[in-house]
């Protein structure tokens, strides 16, 4: 086989490649788009601002309430606020079983008709009721407190032992031959205060039967009274309660000195 036959014989042989097209180095890619989730957060956000206005527009409405409330219990108590309560006497002296009857003046006039409550400090000496009667129980020393809204005042109540002179005086007896202590210790009686000769005052001589009926003294006191002579002196009896001193002299009439025994 010569030379030429054997190039032939190879060449049939060998199978045909098709040409495949050559990259280049600059050739352009295709890209390839990868869809991405839609994001949804513009939703959430159209979504959340109804609950937030709302929630917003709550919070408003509950401020609003709460300064009406806070407005309201303020007008109520300036209109129901009271600037003072002032008891009339400060300082009351009782005998066992007097009755006293506390005044007061509460400002201003228009709530005058207030509710005013009572307290007695400590229990046992006194009594009060809702008018504000107090009733002397035992001897010693107590407070009445009244108050009305958040103002207070205080009475001191002093209870005596012993016959109440000062009531006795006021009820039997007249400045003009009658004396009575200040703080209540003695009570004296006069037939004939100026000392006018053969004068006797009858008022100052029938209201000493009348104390004497008061302290439940015996009638036979009045007989020794007018039984007394200018020479006896001064003379005394001696009572429970009371102590009885008395005189007589036909040109000074008839003194009679009540005092309680200590």
């Amino acid at each position: 086989m010569n030379e030429n036959e054997l190039l032939v014989n190879v060449t049939q042989q060998v199978p045909e490649v098709e040409p495949q097209e050559s990259v280049t180095e600059n050739a352009p890619v295709e890209e390839v788009t990868v869809e991405k989730p839609v994001d949804d957060g513009a939703s959430k956000k159209k979504n959340k601002k109804p609950l937030l206005i709302g929630l917003i527009a709550g919070v408003v409405s509950l401020c609003i309430l709460f300064v009406g409330i806070i407005s309201a219990i303020i007008v109520i108590g300036v209109t129901n606020s009271v600037d003072s309560i002032d008891a009339t006497e400060y300082e009351v002296t009782l005998y066992v079983d007097d009755v006293y009857k506390i005044d007061y003046t509460i400002l201003p006039q228009e709530k005058a008709d207030k509710k005013v409550t009572w307290e007695v400090i400590p229990a046992g000496i006194v009594s009060v009721d809702e008018n504000g009667n107090v009733k002397a129980l035992a001897e010693g020393k107590a407070q009445v407190v009244l108050s009305v809204g958040k103002k207070t005042d205080v009475v001191d109540v002093i209870v005596k032992s012993g016959p109440d002179f000062q009531k006795i005086f006021d009820e039997f007896c007249e400045s003009e031959y009658a004396t009575v202590a200040s703080d209540g210790s003695y009570l004296t009686i006069d037939t004939n205060p100026d000392n006018i000769d053969d004068y006797t005052n009858y008022s100052a001589y029938f209201a000493i039967g009348d104390v004497n009926e008061a302290l439940g003294l015996p009638e036979a006191l009045m007989e020794k009274m007018n039984k007394t002579r200018a020479l006896d002196g001064t003379r005394e009896e001696e009572f429970d309660e009371v102590r009885v001193t008395w005189q007589y002299h036909p040109d000074n009439g008839l003194s009679v000195t009540y005092e309680p025994v200590n």
